[in-house]
């Protein structure tokens, strides 16, 4: 009986609700013309007046998260100061709050939900006390930096306020004018370096002692049968590309995406600075002047990961000292923007310094490459990777082993064997560059080696589709985890 009465007061609440919603009431501080403008005492004394739901258990969670929110520093909303993670957190704190509560009592009409919450809000919020914050915020003003991340976490701040003002009776305006070029027009000049190497690739191909990619596959056609599957499974891109990170900034790639060493300012291995680092990728992309590397936008140098065999398969990865979680990127997205070197660059171009003295300047123009293997190379030419990895991927691994760096004679096999030239024969791992901006929306699968996903991260996650291994058990072969809490996934269209 007591669920037939409470179901009918429900659905009676909802009619009334959707039938006799007043016009919502703001207080307006953006541009705008005087007739949307009205004065805080006035709007509050409306709402208290006008909303003909209200329920005491919501409003009660509800004026909590107000009074937090206008605890909140104003120079962080108008982003005259960069919010720390704490601060960025507590936030989301708030939102996620508000949405919790919103999804707790959904037994009216939702405009009328909506007027509800900023009704509590009148309620909970003297005049004097909001019309101070606001003009708090309104003073202050955003600060330019010319930091990637600090541009991007104010922006993000921002963006995650917006989304509370729906909540409560307030719009501030908040105009959010990111200074940096966005991903799409980053991503087309990150594709304009590939095509400049390729291009480089084209007219050094022969230094590999094959006169071009058509005679390097027909080498292969003639070659040993694994070398054949591996360099197919190369070709049909049956690979995947790993990031390590430490697990300390998974909160900062949800928020902002994955960033270098030229906008953190530090690297988990890494014993070059940003001066060191720029004169390598110069030298490497083949970019004539330093100076113009170095003025180039951060977002566009390259963030370095690996080649490892696929998730599925029985091959054992690379194995790195960047970080305990792994994030493996979809390579239709990417690809475009994709370079790899035999081993780990920077040591690369140590060694050619080492052997054959500095990259000579004169008037500040740089020596070009003489050989393939001295520059970035583009991924269309992944498949001559096969011939680097071949001796261990007999034994199952998708690394290289410095004594076992190119196929030779020593494997035990009658077939023609396939030798490269090159100019630096030593490396361990196939490292790989992707240019450009990448973020959470370019990952499709997630690897744990310590800790588990929890929280809002974990959130993320599972929102985005993103399937996750645990890869604790070194010894073990990666398996898919499933988090015990249910989210909501996002619909992909």
């Amino acid at each position: 009986m007591k669920i037939i009465i409470l179901q009918f007061i429900s659905f009676f609440l909802f009619f009334a609700c959707s039938t006799t919603i007043p016009q919502q009431k703001l207080i307006y501080r953006e541009v705008a013309s005087e007739s949307d403008h009205i004065s805080c005492p006035q709007l509050l004394k409306e709402l208290l007046n006008n909303n003909p739901y209200y329920n005491e258990e919501a409003a009660t969670s509800l004026k909590d998260v107000y009074e937090e929110l206008l605890s909140i520093d104003p120079n962080l909303i108008s982003g005259a100061r960069v919010a720390s993670g704490q601060e960025i957190e507590m936030l989301e704190k708030i939102l996620k709050q508000l949405e919790i509560i919103e999804q707790t009592y959904q037994g009216f009409h939702t405009e009328a939900q909506k007027e509800f919450c900023q009704k509590v809000f009148a309620k909970t919020i003297d005049n004097l006390t909001l019309e101070n914050w606001i003009n708090k915020v309104l003073s202050f003003k955003k600060i330019k930096t010319q930091k990637v991340m600090e541009s991007e976490l104010i922006d993000y701040y921002q963006n995650t306020f917006k989304k509370i003002e729906q909540y409560i009776p307030i719009k501030l305006g908040l105009k959010i004018e990111n200074i940096h070029p966005q991903k799409l027009e980053i991503n087309q000049k990150a594709e304009n370096i590939i095509s400049h190497l390729k291009n480089n690739m084209t007219g050094l191909f022969s230094t590999t002692g094959f006169k071009n990619m058509d005679e390097y596959r027909a080498k292969v056609a003639l070659s040993d049968q694994k070398l054949r599957r591996l360099n197919q499974i190369l070709k049909d891109e049956q690979v995947e590309i790993g990031i390590d990170v430490p697990v300390e900034v998974r909160q900062n790639i949800t928020r902002i995406g994955f960033h270098n060493k030229h906008t953190t300012g530090k690297s988990e291995s890494s014993f070059f600075g940003i001066e060191e680092r720029n004169k390598i990728e110069s030298v490497l992309s083949t970019t004539p002047k330093l100076d113009d590397y170095e003025t180039l936008d951060d977002q566009i140098k390259p963030k370095y990961g690996y080649l490892r065999p696929h998730t599925d398969s029985s091959f054992t990865p690379t194995r790195t000292a960047y970080g305990s979680d792994c994030y493996i990127f979809d390579l239709a997205k990417i690809k475009k923007r994709l370079t790899w070197t035999p081993g780990d660059s920077a040591n690369r171009y140590v060694e050619y310094t080492f052997r054959h003295g500095e990259y000579t300047r004169n008037g500040n123009k740089r020596n070009e490459p003489i050989m393939w293997d001295q520059f970035f190379i583009p991924w269309d030419h992944r498949e001559l990777i096969s011939s680097l990895l071949f001796t261990n991927f007999i034994e199952k691994k998708f690394y290289f082993e410095r004594e076992n760096f190119l196929y030779n004679s020593n494997i035990a096999s009658n077939q023609a064997v396939l030798k490269l030239s090159y100019d630096y024969p030593e490396a361990d791992y196939v490292e790989v560059q992707i240019w450009g901006k990448i973020n959470l929306d370019d990952v499709t699968k997630f690897i744990f080696k310590h800790e588990e996903p929890d929280g809002a991260f974990l959130e993320e996650l599972v929102k985005r589709n993103i399937k996750i291994y645990d890869g604790r058990d070194k010894d073990a072969p990666l398996k898919e985890w499933v988090p015990v809490k249910k989210f909501k996934k996002q619909v992909n269209t």
